[in-house]
Parts: C-alpha cells; sequence; structure tokens
C-alpha cells in the first residue's frame, strides 16, 4: 500500500492555530486527523496497535470525579462479616498492578507469610492515566519539578503573572520559536473553576517552596546526598530488580505477549541493544552546559552514568541527518517499560491462582478499632454493589478520587466521648474530614505520530518521545510524545503541542510524516510532586500524588505497597536470592501515617490530636479575652465609682452617614460605656448580622477549606 499525502504536522498546527483565533488557550478535546487516507494506511500497518492505544477513536471520556469514603464497620452491617484467611486487594494503576504480582508469586515462594488470596481491581484500564503514558524508564528525570532550577516556584509564578498580561499571539510565537520553550504553567480557567483547585493549588506552591528552600539549602553546605531529588532517583533504582523479577517469574510461568514473544516488562536499555536507545537531545549551547552539570551531578551522587554522543553516533542513532541537533547524551540505565505491561502481570496474577478483574469502583472501605476490614465495590457496568472482606488494602485512584472519612460515629456515654464526637461532627461539617494532603491536577499532552526508520527514546525539555511499534516492510515507526504540566487544569495549552511540532521537525526533518491524534494527559501532584504513601489505618494504604513519574517508579511503588500494607514482609524475602531490596535507602520522607488523625475523626479514639488541642486553647483563650473585656469594662469598682463618672466619655467619629457602617454614634456609645448589658446584647445581635450580610455562607466556607488546604502538612 503506498503512502498517502501527508501534511508534516500541519493539520494539527493549522488546527492549534484556529484555536486560538477562536479565543481558546486550552486544547479541550481529543485531537484526530481528519485524512482519511492517513488513517487507513496506518490501521494497515499497526491494526493491533492503534485499537489497544485508542489511538484514531475520539475521547471515551475521563472518569468522573468520585469520593472514597472511609468508615467505621460498626453500624454498617458488615462488621461480623470477617474472612478468616489472609485477603490483600490492590486496586488502581501500575504500582497496584506491580504489588498484585508480587504479592501473587511471593506466595508461591513462601509458605505461610503471603500464602492467602489476591485481588487486583481497576475501574477500566482505558481511563487509567497510564494508558496515556509514554512508558518511559527514565532515571534521570523520574525527579520532582523542582530539581530543575529552570522550572521552580519562583519561575513558574513569574512565568503564570507574564503569561497572564502579554497577548496569546505571542505566547504562540514564543512556542514556535524557542525549543526551549517551559512547558509549565498555572491555568487561571483551572483556578477560577473550583475553589478546591485554588485552595490546593495554593498549598502546593506554598509548601513547595519550603521544600525547594530545604533542598537547596543542603545542596548548598555539601549534604546534597539527603535531598529529596537525591532519594528520589535512588528509589527509582529499585523498580529495576523488580521488573527483572517479575519478568523472569512470568517466563517460569508460561506467560508470554499477545504477540507470544518472551515477556519484557522493561526494554531498550543500552545493554540490550547495540545501539544506545535512551537520549536526551538539546538544540543549544546553553542547554547543553546545563546538562553536562546535571549529569556530573548524578554520577557523582546517584551513580548515574551518562556519555556524550559524537556526532556519527548521534546519526546512527537518530537514524539519519541530525545536524539539526547541537548534542546528545545517552543514559545507560534508561529504557523503557513495555506497553504490554497491564497484560503481562494480569497473566502472571491468574497464573497463580488469583484474582484479576475489571469495571469495579470503590465506594467505602470499612475499618475498626485495629485494621482494615472491607471494601465496598460497585460495579461500573450493572451497578450492582457487594461487600469483600480484607486483611490489607491498597488504593492508588489517581486524581479523580477524594477521600474522606465519614461516620457513624459510636454513640459516647462520657462527657470526654461527647466532646470528642462533637468535635469530629464539626470537622466534618467543615470539610476538615478528608485525611489525603493538598493534590490537585496537572495536566500533559500525549500524542501519536509517524515517522520513517526506527528511532531512539528521546527526552527534550519537559517532553518525552518513545517508539510504540515499527513496520520493517514499511520502515515507518509509530511513536508516541509526552510532556508538559498544566496545573490545575486537565487540559493542555496550545502552546504545548506548538513546541512540540518544532522538536519533531528539528530532530527527524524529512523523515517526519505526519501527526495522527493529539489528548491531555492529566495526573495528581502534590507539593513535593513525588509519590507518597498514605497509611490511614493498619493494612489500608493510599498512594497519591505521582506526578509524571509513576511509571518509573511503578517497579519500586508496588514492592513498597506490598511492605506496607504488610509488616510482617521484609524487603529481603520479596526477591528470593536478593540483598534487601531498598537497602539503606531513608522511606520515610514518602510515607505519611495518618492512622491516628482517621480513628480520632471515626470515634475510635478519644484522644485529641496535637492540632485540635491547639484549636480548642486558642479559641477558649479568645473566648477569655473577650469575657475578660466586658467584664471589666461593665465592672464599677464602688470606691472609683466617683472617678469613673468624673471622667470624660470618649466620643467616636460620627459614622451615621459612612455607607459601609452598620452601626450608629448611639451604638458606639453604648460599647464604649458597657453600661447595660441588654445593650450588650444588642451591639452583638447588629454585629454579627453585619458579618453575614457581608460575607456569604459559600464564601466563609472556601476561606475555611483554603485555611484547611495551608495547615494540611
Amino acid at each position: 500500500m503506498t503512502a498517502p499525502n501527508f501534511s508534516k504536522g500541519g493539520e494539527l498546527e493549522e488546527a492549534l492555530l484556529d484555536c486560538v483565533k477562536a479565543g481558546k488557550i486550552e486544547l479541550t478535546e481529543k485531537w484526530v486527523t481528519k485524512n482519511e487516507s492517513l488513517k487507513a494506511w496506518a490501521r494497515a500497518l499497526f491494526p493491533n496497535e492503534l485499537e489497544n492505544h485508542k489511538v484514531l477513536e475520539p475521547r471515551r471520556g475521563r472518569r468522573p470525579r468520585h469520593v472514597v469514603q472511609i468508615c467505621s464497620v460498626y453500624g454498617t452491617g458488615y462488621e461480623n462479616l470477617i474472612d478468616t484467611e489472609r485477603v490483600a486487594i490492590y486496586v488502581g494503576g501500575p504500582g497496584s498492578m506491580v504489588a498484585a504480582a508480587l504479592d501473587s508469586v511471593v506466595a508461591a515462594h513462601k509458605s505461610g507469610v503471603g500464602v492467602g488470596k489476591v485481588i487486583y481491581a481497576t475501574y477500566s484500564f482505558e481511563h487509567s492515566n497510564a494508558r496515556s503514558s509514554a512508558y518511559y524508564f527514565h532515571l534521570r528525570h523520574s525527579n520532582a519539578l523542582d530539581a530543575d532550577p529552570t522550572v521552580r516556584g519562583p519561575v513558574i509564578l513569574r512565568e503564570f503573572a507574564r503569561r497572564l498580561v502579554i497577548p496569546t499571539q505571542q505566547l504562540v510565537a514564543e512556542a514556535r520559536e524557542h525549543l526551549d520553550y517551559k512547558k509549565i504553567d498555572i491555568s487561571l480557567d483551572g483556578l477560577l473553576s473550583s475553589p478546591a483547585h485554588c485552595a490546593n493549588t495554593a498549598a502546593i506552591i506554598l509548601l513547595g517552596f519550603v521544600h525547594t528552600a530545604r533542598n537547596v539549602i543542603l545542596e548548598e553546605t555539601g549534604f546534597q546526598h539527603l535531598t529529596d531529588w537525591v532519594r528520589n532517583r535512588a528509589y527509582s533504582w529499585h523498580s529495576i530488580p523488580v521488573f527483572r523479577f517479575l519478568e523472569l517469574e512470568a517466563n517460569r510461568l508460561g506467560v508470554c505477549t499477545t504477540q507470544g514473544n518472551a515477556p519484557s516488562l522493561l526494554i531498550g536499555q543500552e545493554s540490550d541493544r547495540t545501539l544506545p536507545r535512551a537520549l536526551h537531545v538539546v538544540f543549544d549551547e546553553a542547554s547543553a552546559l546545563r546538562t553536562e552539570e546535571e549529569n556530573a551531578q548524578l554520577l557523582d551522587v546517584n551513580g548515574i552514568v551518562s556519555r556524550k554522543l559524537s556526532r556519527d553516533e548521534l546519526s546512527a542513532a537518530m537514524g539519519g541527518d541530525a545536524r539539526n541537533i547541537h548534542t546528545a547524551y545517552v543514559y545507560p540505565q534508561d529504557g523503557r517499560v513495555s506497553a504490554e505491561m497491564n497484560v503481562i502481570l494480569r497473566d502472571v496474577v491468574r497464573a497463580t491462582g488469583n484474582t484479576w478483574r475489571e469495571g469495579l469502583a470503590v465506594e467505602k472501605v470499612l475499618v475498626d478499632g485495629q485494621k482494615v476490614r472491607g471494601v465496598v465495590f460497585r460495579s461500573a457496568i450493572t451497578d450492582e454493589r457487594w461487600y469483600q472482606p480484607c486483611t490489607s488494602l491498597v488504593l492508588s485512584l489517581g486524581y479523580t478520587a477524594q477521600y474522606e472519612v465519614q461516620g457513624p460515629i459510636p454513640a459516647q456515654t462520657t462527657v470526654l466521648g461527647r466532646l470528642r464526637s462533637l468535635v469530629s461532627h464539626l470537622q466534618w461539617k467543615l470539610g476538615w474530614r478528608n485525611p489525603i494532603g493538598a493534590i490537585t491536577v496537572a495536566s500533559g499532552g500525549s500524542g501519536y505520530f509517524l515517522v520513517r526508520g526506527k528511532i531512539p527514546i528521546i527526552g527534550t525539555q519537559n517532553s518525552h518521545w518513545t517508539e510504540v511499534a515499527y513496520s520493517p516492510q514499511a520502515d515507518v515507526t509509530l511513536a508516541k510524545l509526552t510532556g508538559g504540566g498544566n496545573i490545575a487544569s486537565e487540559y493542555i495549552p496550545v502552546t504545548y503541542p506548538l513546541n512540540n511540532l518544532e522538536h519533531i521537525r528539528r530532530m527527524f526533518g524529512d523523515r517526519f510524516i505526519d501527526v495522527l491524534s493529539l489528548d491531555s494527559c492529566p495526573r495528581s501532584i502534590n507539593p513535593q510532586n513525588d509519590v507518597q504513601f498514605y497509611r490511614l489505618a493498619p493494612g489500608l494504604i493510599v498512594v497519591a500524588g505521582l506526578g509524571g513519574t509513576g511509571m518509573t517508579k511503578s517497579g519500586a511503588n508496588g514492592a513498597l505497597s506490598l511492605l506496607l500494607s504488610h509488616p510482617e514482609l521484609r524487603a529481603s524475602e520479596l526477591i528470593p536470592g536478593s540483598p534487601d531490596l531498598f537497602g539503606k535507602l531513608d522511606l520515610t520522607r514518602f510515607i505519611c501515617d495518618c492512622t491516628s488523625n482517621v480513628q480520632r475523626a471515626l470515634g475510635h479514639r478519644h484522644d485529641y490530636s496535637a492540632v485540635e488541642v491547639c484549636c480548642v486553647l486558642g479559641a477558649g483563650l479568645v473566648a477569655w479575652l473577650m469575657w475578660k473585656q466586658h467584664s471589666v469594662g461593665s465592672y464599677r469598682s464602688p470606691k472609683r465609682a466617683g472617678h469613673w463618672s468624673s471622667q470624660r466619655t470618649r466620643q467616636p467619629a460620627d459614622t451615621s452617614n459612612h455607607p459601609f457602617s452598620p452601626l450608629q454614634s448611639h451604638d458606639y456609645n453604648l460599647i464604649n460605656n458597657q453600661v447595660s448589658s441588654v445593650s450588650w446584647r444588642r451591639f452583638q445581635k447588629r454585629y454579627f448580622t453585619y458579618c453575614h450580610t457581608v460575607a456569604s455562607r459559600k464564601a466563609t466556607f472556601t476561606l475555611l477549606r483554603t485555611a484547611r488546604a495551608f495547615c494540611r502538612l
């Protein structure tokens, strides 16, 4: 079949510029090429890949936001339903898949600990953020955003303010002219669309300053090995032995890919190939100098090896002329995770006699005072609900999930117990029952394109490029691009794909054929911009805030999820014959223990947290000061009665005609003189009426939630 006419990205570029002309800065719908001959040619070359990745299909719709309730098992009717055997449930994305497969093979190797039932469940892999991933395994980029000095918090805020005031056409011109364009933004529309987005984004930026300052101070004082940036890269290293171990187990169990090939979870590393397969490409001298400085630090602190390619090696690696590329660096440890990762891990779980189910949503998680007791599932197809007892539960549900601690609160008989219930009820009414810290969404671009010849795995400024499939008959590669981060929005600005188009044209030149589709790729982020494990109860782990490094860390995330949900296991026991998986790596920066707060909120504990004690003492102090002022002002000592009456009473300024004053001058006289409790009650009534007039209840609760978001960590 002959190649059709193609536009080399001109069709996509025209569609993006039409969005700008229509006054839209964000791409809110999935774009798919309308070139029918190009579609037919692509389907003939890559029928399975286009179907599996839904490349040419319109967006099926993202999973709606949903609430997962953390409830007490008492009073639900399930308190007597206890599964005597060990039942481990894993729900969510790639990290949960790895944990389920790892738990399944541990059960096959170890008697006693690890023996029992393993259940993996997911709503739909098509709705998962993993479907939009580039499957790039990159140790160099497996880090928080603030590891790059050019895109830290102050720079993001400065760019946000600058891009608000300059015309959109100028932004488009910058994205097309400057290849080093920073594809990091804060979405104004996203901030205005939801008070939660605004509060969480503000908390993330503010707390991000704190984390950045801490890391910069450690780095400048010679303690760079203690920074979160070094720890993140060291943590990602441990995904490699987990993937290799699961590959061996898949081979032992007879698992194969859909094409019948031997399973391989981590591919494309330089040790597997004759040519370097994972590059970082720069287009100017300044970017090259920054990259070389970073590479030296990576080698010194993390042991990540890099090598600068010669012009001949670069041309061979790129498969053609590379004169438009300034410099490229190869990272032997990097590669890509197999796009059939879910198929391989599913077959491993089922081959060991365990359960893998799709089309399930988590509605409630039930806990008691000691551990997690079970989970209420809902079928996404039939809307049927049922209860599954369990001894451990790991949830990794992405940015669409919101976790709330709900009742019923057990009836209390003591005074302290009733006060504890009252405090918990007030927290629930004010929306302070979310056990997870400040989490918001950030979206990048995810697209598919065709290029002649084979291509390596490529990283550029805030972007990644990976091979999906190669057709030797036509010598054409189906490739995927991802990159960027639009904070507080599920959509990407049109400037991101425009900049990526310039990258493609510069890297591949005449080999570039055309773009097939483009969509946004939302994910959750937190102030650390790195994965956090929240322990809400013994055996109940919630994984959140993975950002753009979830695929690289999926092996380590799965192993740590298994260890945290099963304290009886040791890291050295996960992979037989290997040393301790995490070694001496300090994992405390990744773990947040919320067990006590959740138990208090559910009424299983009657004591008070330090924050609650401070709030109660502060409220009591304010009340005492108000009472003190009132009692002193209204009290007249008999000895000083004459002196009191002889003093001249200070008169306030006349405010009767002030447009914003709800009180008249005689009200101020009553306040100052404090001679009548009736007048004092009158003042209180009018003052609080004024407060409710000026600030609506909705605005008050928005301020309270914003304060709560700032105080989460």
